[in-house]
C-alpha cells in the first residue's frame, strides 16, 4: 500500500514538473548575443488578423527588404533576447519623409499605424509616425504588470509604401534620445541604437536592410549610386 502510495505521489510530482516546464518561456534566445532587439519586419498588406500575421518562430526570420511601388504592412518587432518577458518598450522611427525627389514624389509615404501592444504613448512633435517621432508601447494594462513572453513581440505596424530607393530605421526616443524595454519586473534596459536597432531597405535592386537579432547593425548603409538623390540621414547626423 505504501509503495503504490510513493509511485503516485512521485508520478503526480512528474506531472507538475512537465506541467511547470511546458508552460515556462524558453531561456534559449534567438538573438545573436542574447539581448534585447527592436526590429523591422516587412509583410504583404492583408486585411485580416493583422497584428497576428506578422508572427515569427525566431526573430532572426525576420525580412529587413521591399520593393519600390509597392504597398506593405511593416511592423515594429520587439524581441526579448534571454529577458524572461517584456512589459513595453520605446523608441522612435525615422525615414525619408520629409522631402520630395525632383519629380515630386516622397520617398516613403507612412499613411497609417496600427497599434498591436495594448496601450501607445505618442510624443507630440513631430507627430507620430512622421520621421523623429516617438513612442512608448506598454503590453498590458497600465501598471498591472502585465508582460508578454514570446520571443518575438509586436507593437504595431506601418501601412507604407515608398517610391524611390529608400530607408526606414529604428532610433532612440527624441525627446530623450533613449531606446529602451522594461521586462516583467518594470526594469529598464537601455539598448544600443548601433547595435539592437534594425532597419528595412526598399528599392528595385534587392537591397537588404539590417536585422540586429543576427547582428549589429552599425548604421544605415547607403548605395553609393542613390546617395545624392536620397540624400540619405545616417547614425549621428539626422
Amino acid at each position: 500500500m505504501k509503495s503504490g502510495v510513493a509511485r503516485s505521489v512521485v508520478a503526480t510530482a512528474a506531472l507538475v514538473s512537465l506541467a511547470l516546464t511546458s508552460t515556462s518561456p524558453p531561456t534559449m534566445a534567438s538573438t545573436h548575443d542574447g539581448k534585447p532587439k527592436v526590429l523591422l519586419h516587412v509583410r504583404p498588406v492583408t486585411t485580416k488578423n493583422v497584428c497576428q500575421a506578422a508572427y515569427l518562430g525566431s526573430c532572426q526570420e525576420a525580412v529587413t527588404q521591399g520593393s519600390i511601388n509597392e504597398f506593405y504592412d511593416v511592423y515594429l518587432l520587439v524581441a526579448r533576447g534571454t529577458q524572461p518577458g517584456l512589459a513595453g518598450v520605446q523608441l522612435g522611427i525615422d525615414y525619408q519623409g520629409g522631402f520630395k525627389f525632383e519629380g515630386g514624389e516622397r520617398p516613403i509615404d507612412i499613411f497609417s499605424f496600427g497599434l498591436c501592444a495594448q496601450l501607445g504613448f505618442q510624443t507630440p512633435t513631430p507627430p507620430w509616425p512622421s520621421p523623429g517621432g516617438g513612442i512608448m508601447m506598454v503590453w498590458g494594462d497600465y501598471g498591472d504588470g502585465g508582460c508578454v513572453m514570446d520571443d518575438v513581440n509586436v507593437g504595431g505596424y506601418f501601412y507604407m509604401a515608398a517610391y524611390e530607393p529608400a530607408f526606414l530605421r529604428v532610433i532612440p526616443r527624441p525627446v530623450d534620445q533613449v531606446l529602451k524595454v522594461s521586462n516583467c519586473s518594470s526594469v529598464e534596459i537601455t539598448l544600443n541604437e548601433l547595435a539592437d536597432a534594425g532597419y528595412a531597405w526598399f528599392s528595385d535592386t534587392g537591397l537588404t536592410g539590417c536585422n540586429p537579432c543576427n547582428e549589429p547593425c552599425m548604421g544605415v548603409a547607403v548605395e553609393p549610386t542613390t546617395w545624392s538623390r536620397i540624400k540619405a540621414q545616417v547614425v549621428g547626423g539626422r
